[in-house]
């Protein structure tokens, strides 16, 4: 038996032929570069009815790494079996007496991907009896139901795969396949969750902060910085980074309107606009936020709606039915809570009692004493790339 790493893949198997071997092209590309990226090396990585096999490779360390991996849905460190179906059941009994222990329950289950002379449940039944008559003598005795153990057999075209536990993945699709984005981020616990999500579903984000300063602290940029970091580990790319754009100027201006209670609105709105003019040179088709409906009181259906009018690139919100419990949870899974959560100097501007009903027309007129293009201009031109 050769032990591997076997890689179960997403919604990548129900795409046309075409689409699929596309995005199995690009996940054997990323699963190599997290691969190398993580020091190992002398492995090969085939395709065998829809699983991915990485032979050369039995660490769990590695298992977990590809884990990682957008579009992996779970890895399993297996043992391969090539040659004549009859040893099936000798070798999977035979693999049964270094997993199971003293007293263990067992179960089997098998599952046959291509024509084979026994089914799934002779399987099971054939290589239960071989595994109770080694080891019935230690105690060892078959629970359907809830076993200490389950012997997992996976008999594909090329060879056939035997393990006892799994690692689960993110799932998603390959990373980048679906296009560019570009995405606001702040350093709090919500827009890094909205990029990763949307970096789980396929898209390339690069990261955008809009600097403040001196309306807000160093140390704010700073977080930012760190939560990208974080999410570039998800980005199987050899180049990713953070833009930081200047827009201490743009609230300035905006801190002239008298009715403090739109500066929100305003800023997001003028946020939009740098972002959408940043994107069209990074070749993104869109931008990504972390806002999510009635998270802050500036969170809105209303407000919203008056600031999408704004962009002039699609606005993608994945946190929008999402509360703050559920939220947090995937920060925590993510790896970036503990980084959102620290302590910053942030936005020093914001007012005490935002709006939550701001008309579009009403922001208009607000607008007209603002000069929009040329600060949009302006913080284009002037943008930081910090490569990660």
């Amino acid at each position: 038996m050769e032990p591997v790493i076997l890689v179960s893949v997403s919604e990548i198997m129900l795409k046309s032929p075409y689409v699929r071997r596309q995005l199995q092209r690009t996940l054997l590309e990323h699963l190599r570069w997290k691969l190398k990226r993580s020091s190992f090396s002398n492995f090969k990585t085939t395709i065998d009815s829809g699983r991915i096999a990485i032979s050369g490779l039995s660490d769990t360390r590695a298992a977990q790494e590809c884990s990682h991996v957008f579009g992996v849905v779970a890895t399993m460190n297996a043992s391969k079996i090539v040659g004549d179906p009859d040893r099936l059941v000798e070798e999977t009994s035979a693999y049964a007496v270094t997993r199971l222990s003293e007293g263990d329950t067992f179960a089997v289950r098998a599952h046959v991907a291509k024509p084979y002379p026994t089914s799934g449940i002779e399987i099971e039944r054939k290589v239960g009896a071989a595994i109770l008559a080694r080891l019935g003598e230690k105690d060892v005795t078959v629970n359907l139901d809830h076993p200490t153990r389950t012997i997992h057999i996976e008999v594909r075209p090329r060879a056939s795969y035997l393990y006892d536990n799994h690692i689960r993945g993110y799932g998603g699709l390959p990373y980048g396949s679906q296009g560019r984005l570009v995405g606001l981020l702040s350093g709090g616990i919500d827009s890094p969750v909205a990029l990763w999500l949307m970096m789980k579903r396929g898209s390339h984000v690069i990261p955008i902060f809009m600097d403040m300063a001196p309306y807000a602290g160093d140390d704010y940029k700073d977080k930012a910085i760190d939560v990208a970091r974080k999410l570039r580990e998800f980005a199987p790319v050899s180049k990713y980074g953070i833009i930081i754009a200047p827009f201490g100027e743009i609230v300035e201006e905006i801190l002239s309107v008298k009715e403090a209670k739109y500066r929100c609105v305003l800023c997001k709105r003028m946020m939009y606009r740098v972002a959408c003019s940043i994107a069209g040179g990074q070749r993104a088709v869109g931008i990504v936020t972390g806002e999510s409906l009635g998270q802050v009181a500036s969170q809105t259906l209303l407000n919203l709606s008056t600031i999408d009018e704004a962009a002039s690139l699609p606005v993608h919100r994945p946190l929008i039915g999402l509360d703050k419990m559920e939220i947090q949870a995937l920060a925590q899974q993510i790896g970036t809570y503990e980084i959102s959560i620290r302590k910053a100097n942030g936005c020093r501007s914001a007012p005490r009692k935002p709006a939550t009903s701001a008309r579009v027309e009403k922001i208009r007129t607000l607008e007209k004493g603002l000069p929009i293009d040329a600060l949009v201009t302006n913080a284009s031109k002037r943008i930081q790339k910090m490569d990660l």
